[in-house]
């Protein structure tokens, strides 16, 4: 009867077996259907459970039904619990969704399952075990994102998949009397020293106590050779003995040497000893290492590998397993058994089998037939009380497996869907993009067992990229929508105050002590083919993937308003046509000038490739090195750094040293800079450094600020999260350069296709895994998309012959606008803003070496700014070229437009260099007037001379003069400058703040925040040159009060009434100043409704808007009626300045 039922049960099994791996075939044929085209947690009620390690678990009739399944006889097991899942798709069998789970069921005398009965069921906890055929050990691996596992109960249609038999093996060729069995002594407690990157945590420190015992009881160990492993950590500043005894016995002798501190945190001895002497059930295995004076000592782990008696010991179960077994038809005896125990097989996770034994004078045995894998079973004793489950409680029903496909995703902890939803409209209203929001907890659920895991995004992501059935079905951009913390488990002392529910998950390596070693990076999530996910540093990204690390709703909501608000596109000016490069200076001892070498070479990109872009350098080394306190600055290079920044650039690409703080050892910026950043044009970053936007430590890095600063600082960056090297930081760097203007099919790309196509342009490299996208991965720059082309200069056309412009000619642009179509654009009409730069000059760094200076070209002198009109696409351009020019008959200038369509918003950009400045017009005007003096003024048109102003008052004049301003700049002495009481410390060019008026040669405005001067009476005294070098100037007198209240001009809504929000605008006279800024809202009572306080930079005239979205600080919408709003203006020092009106709110 027995060899019957095992040949209808090897029959079944053969089946199985068969039509598995049919689907497994069929199924890499067809990726699709590995997923069900609906989850199970669409329909019924869902119960979750949490199970803390592996084992066997007990729920009763009573417990069942206390949870909330109303029949608990029709009870249904789901879910696979908390191992970390698969890196590799490839191993079988893909878990999807939500499998049952098999279990034995007590049901008592009356052979139905009711009251007073209860069933079991295998779980796995967050400790995987594994045998290693290699090392030959039993291993075992922490779930890195998880400390539980997670199952669902639910109400069926029918009662729980009970567990299939499997009758014992008769022809056996070994009798195993005892088996395999493995201990553990770990405690994830803290990283290393300063070490905020990797998977690994340490456990008990020796730092204070150098000697340290471990206890194990393991009843039953027999005296065969075990194995004993011990990883252990620290950072030793000198060579350290670390021993090891077993039983007092030293086992064990190992060196712990030093290491380069500056990117490692530490070495890691990782080291398995025979265990060869006798055994006690008691076993102490005693570390010693003396660690004096270092920062960090800390045990990893103790594992132990030994056989045990195949014996009942009295607990609830016994997990045992046999490697010689492997290959063999085996016959399992244990003793001290009862007749009523139970044998599960529980190789299968979720179908665990129940073996058929046969109990025989206290011995139960059972037999299994050869196999190539290992079988892993457990003695099960039904009379005991077993693990419990812990109740999470009901989930919502949630149906992710039935989205249909999309071109983005949003992944975002819960408090963030709603901005999250906000920018997916937007995606879909201005670009026609399919977005998907979806809340993390729901992608846990469905597609890792409920337990937090980052290869469940990884799983979410290829269901889409399985099932597209071509490739525009495929997903192309992934925005990550919250922060990350290394420690994806929040244990360590640094995770108190963090808020786990509002962050996601990030891919961390193993590496935990060398920083240059360890990343933790995004991409992992966009290995979606079948073969990858394990070799990422040679894996293919399917996807670009961006972050917003933001960890409050503030911050989520003022992230996406300055997205949206960068859509608008409002700020619509020249500044879209210029990009800045930037490097560091030299290193002692390092290659000369490698920096500023790499950065040029990116930056000679564009300039060659794409003409039509204004490029600026800031190499340090070219720059005068100032000593601060002993701390080397660069003053000039901050400063055209700072003017840069706030005439507007579209890309910020930096080269060098840096940190989580800075850019550059010498401060080139910091975060405290960019916290107090206030320009209105918001350029992308580009930082080929280190660390600068280390997204998943415990502090916010300087990318973050960038990013997270409320309406300043940056749009987006593509930077570093952790240390790179020169070389590659120095090749992607130049592929994110090509690839940000390459166009595909007439478009330019979006920021995810920039860092996606880079990428995967370095195939092999490991150093790109540190490189990510902190911002959306939709977003486009805003690039000008038809070209400024010139026609005529002076009425003559132009041909392939270089044009001369000298000295004091007349000269006279004319051209068109074409659209993207290469077709005169007759719809145009709008401003044009054109700058005329001087002779290309060869530009030097300050020292040499070895008697070589690193030189490079750049065009740093401006000679005229202008503003005209364009008119059904063509548009002309007069200037008179000054006497102030280079003279140069080797070198070309260059001329850069930009237009914008006022009617259409559409934008053009381009660039005329075929021309030189040499020579001079002998019959060209000459006059000995100089420029008229319109208006100048500190802070406020109202200004008097001798009016009292705040220690950083704000320089505005007004000039004009027929034949231009002179602000070129490369003439010693004919600057637009002013001058403070005489002094030369006091004294500022103002070339480059000289706004013209449109349609008007030779008008314009300066306007300049002036540093800051001590309390007392001043002379200020302006000076401005025209084109022919004659000057004209102007004095003021004021008294600096650095208690001086800021007025508050105006305030006034810019919605009232208002039904859906409205913006508080004020104006003031504190332009450019360091400014406390409160609004309130109140009710007719004097009830505060709502209130907004903000630390902001003033800009000229007017704050940014203040938005208000008509509810309370609560978050409920305010009622309709009449509400009093109150704005109140203080700097550091005065006392505050108000202003109230009143508002009235409609209902919706």
């Amino acid at each position: 009867m027995c060899m019957k039922n095992y040949k209808l049960r090897f029959s079944v099994l053969c089946s199985v077996l068969f039509l598995s791996l049919t689907f497994v075939l069929f199924a890499q044929n067809d990726p699709a259907l590995r997923y069900t085209q609906n989850s199970k947690l669409a329909t019924g009620k869902w119960i979750k459970i949490e199970v803390t390690q592996n084992g066997i678990y007990k729920l009763s009739y009573e417990e069942i039904k206390q949870m909330g399944i109303d029949d608990p006889t029709k009870v249904n097991l789901h879910g696979y619990g908390g191992w970390i899942l698969e890196a590799d798709f490839l191993q079988y069998p893909y878990l999807d969704d939500l499998p049952e789970v098999s279990v034995w069921i007590n049901k008592g005398t009356d052979g139905i399952f009711g009251p007073g009965d209860f069933l079991l069921f295998y779980a796995r906890g967050h400790i995987k075990w594994e045998y290693n055929s290699v090392s030959d050990e039993y291993v075992h691996q922490n779930n890195p994102y998880s400390t539980s596992g997670a199952y669902f109960l639910t109400q069926g249609s029918r009662g729980p998949r009970e567990m299939e038999a499997f009758v014992s093996e008769v022809n056996t060729v070994q009798n195993i009397t005892v088996f395999d069995d493995y201990a553990l002594a770990e405690k994830d407690l803290t990283p290393a020293a300063k070490a905020h990157t990797g998977r690994e945590l340490f456990g008990e420190s020796f730092i204070g106590k150098n000697t340290q015992d471990f206890e194990f009881n393991i009843p039953g160990i027999i005296d065969s050779e075990g194995k004993l492993r011990y990883t252990f950590a620290a950072s030793a500043n000198r060579v350290t003995p670390l021993s090891v005894y077993v039983d007092g016995k030293l086992i064990s002798t190992q060196s712990m040497n030093t290491h380069d501190p500056q990117y490692t945190r530490g070495v890691m001895i990782n080291k398995m000893e025979r265990w060869t002497e006798s055994k006690s059930e008691k076993i102490v295995v005693r570390i010693n290492y003396p660690a004096a004076n270092q920062p960090f000592a800390s045990l990893n782990y103790i594992r132990l590998n030994m056989e045990r008696q195949l014996k009942g010991y009295g607990e609830d179960f016994t997990f045992f397993r046999s490697k010689k077994s492997i290959n063999k038809a085996t016959r399992f005896e244990i003793e001290r058994a009862q007749s009523n125990f139970l044998i599960f097989d529980v190789s299968s996770n979720t179908t665990p089998l129940l073996v058929t034994s046969t109990f025989d004078q206290g011995v139960l045995h059972f037999g299994i037939p050869a196999s190539d894998s290992l079988r892993e079973f457990v003695l099960v004793d039904p009379t005991k009380s077993f693990l419990k489950t812990k109740l999470l409680g009901e989930i919502k029903n949630q149906n992710l497996h039935a989205l249909s496909q999309a071109d983005m995703l949003i992944i975002a902890p819960s408090i963030f869907l709603e901005p999250a939803a906000k920018l997916a409209s937007e995606h879909e209203k201005r670009d026609g993009l399919k977005v998907h929001v979806v809340d993390a907890a729901l992608i846990y659920n469905e597609f890792s067992s409920g337990v937090s895991d980052v290869t469940a995004y990884r799983r979410f992501m290829k269901m889409f990229y399985d099932r597209a059935a071509s490739e525009s079905e495929k997903p192309q951009y992934l925005l990550m929508f919250g922060d990350s913390f290394f420690d994806n488990r929040f244990i360590i002392p640094d995770a108190k105050g963090l808020n786990k529910a509002n962050f996601l998950m990030s891919y961390q390596v193993e590496e935990s002590l060398n920083e240059s070693n360890s990343y933790g990076t995004d991409d992992y999530i966009g290995f979606l083919d079948d073969n990858e996910g394990v070799r990422i540093a040679s894996d293919r990204l399917d996807l670009g993937i961006g972050r917003f690390p933001v960890r409050t709703i503030e911050d989520a909501r003022n992230v996406v308003d300055k997205v949206i608000a960068y859509m608008n596109n409002a700020n619509q000016s020249a500044w879209k046509n210029r990009l800045l490069f930037a490097a560091d200076d030299s290193d002692p001892g390092g290659t000369y000038c490698s920096h500023a070498l790499e950065a040029d070479q990116s930056a000679l990109i564009v300039e060659n490739v794409y003409p039509d872009y204004m490029v600026s350098k800031v190499y340090m080394d070219a720059f005068k090195q100032v000593l601060v306190n002993g701390k080397k600055t660069y003053p000039d290079a901050n400063k055209k750094l700072n003017e840069a920044f706030k005439n507007g650039i579209l890309v910020f690409n930096y080269t060098g040293h840096g940190s989580t703080t800075a850019l550059s050892g010498e401060n080139l910026i910091d975060i405290k800079a960019i916290n107090q950043m206030n320009f209105p044009n918001l350029p992308l970053w580009i930082t080929a450094t280190c660390d600068f936007s280390w997204y998943d430590g415990v502090t916010t890095s300087a990318g973050e600020a960038v990013l997270r600063h409320k309406n300043s600082a940056g749009i987006a960056l593509f930077s570093t999260t952790r240390p790179v090297t020169s070389y590659n930081n120095f090749m992607l760097n130049k592929e994110l350069t090509t690839n940000l203007f390459l166009k595909k099919d007439g478009k330019y790309p979006r920021l995810g296709d920039v860092i996606r196509q880079s990428k995967l342009a370095l195939n092999v490299n490991a150093n790109k895994l540190n490189y990510m996208l902190i911002g959306d991965p939709a977003l486009r720059l805003n690039y000008p998309k038809s070209e400024l082309i010139v026609k005529t200069i002076n009425g003559k056309e132009l041909g392939d012959e270089t044009v001369n412009f000298k000295a004091m000619d007349h000269i006279e642009l004319k051209g068109v606008v074409l659209n993207p179509l290469g077709e005169i654009d007759t719809e145009f009409d709008g401003l044009l803003y054109t700058s005329l730069f001087d002779s290309q000059q060869e530009m030097s760094s300050v020292l040499a070496r070895d008697n070589k200076y690193f030189t490079y070209n750049d065009y740093p002198y401006t000679v005229f700014a202008g503003t005209d009109s364009v008119k059904k696409g063509e548009f002309t351009v007069k200037f008179m070229v000054p006497l102030d020019i280079s003279y140069d008959a080797n070198n070309l200038g260059k001329i850069n437009f930009y237009a914008s369509n006022s009617n259409t918003r559409e934008e053009a950009k381009g660039s005329f260099k075929n021309f030189r400045f040499f020579g001079t017009n002998e019959d060209g005007n000459i006059s000995d007037k100089g420029p008229e003096i319109l208006s100048v003024y500190l802070n406020t048109p109202q200004f008097k001379d001798g009016d009292k102003v705040n220690a950083r008052p704000y320089f505005v004049a007004e000039v004009s003069d027929i034949n231009g301003i002179n602000i070129a700049g490369s003439s010693l002495g004919h600057d637009l400058m002013i001058c403070i009481d005489n002094n030369p410390l006091w004294t500022y060019s103002l070339n480059n703040y000289f706004v013209s008026k449109p349609g008007a040669i030779g008008k314009g405005q300066i306007y300049f925040s002036i540093p800051e001067l001590p309390a007392g009476s001043h002379e200020l005294v302006f000076r401005v040159w025209n084109l022919l070098n004659i000057s004209s100037t102007k004095s003021l007198n004021f008294i600096v009060d650095p208690s001086l209240s800021p007025q508050l001009f105006d305030l006034r809504a810019t919605s009232n009434p208002a039904k859906e929000s409205t913006s508080f605008l004020l104006s003031h006279d504190r332009p450019e100043t360091d400014l406390e800024l409160e609004v309130f809202v109140f009710d007719v009572s004097g009830k505060r409704v709502w209130s907004t306080k903000e630390n902001i930079v003033g800009a000229y005239s007017e704050f940014s808007p203040i938005e208000w979205d008509l509810r309370t600080n609560q978050g409920s919408r305010v009622k309709p009626g009449v509400y009093i709003y109150r704005a109140s203006i203080k700097t550091k020092n005065s006392n505050e300045a108000t202003k109230s009106k009143k508002i009235i709110i409609l209902g919706q």
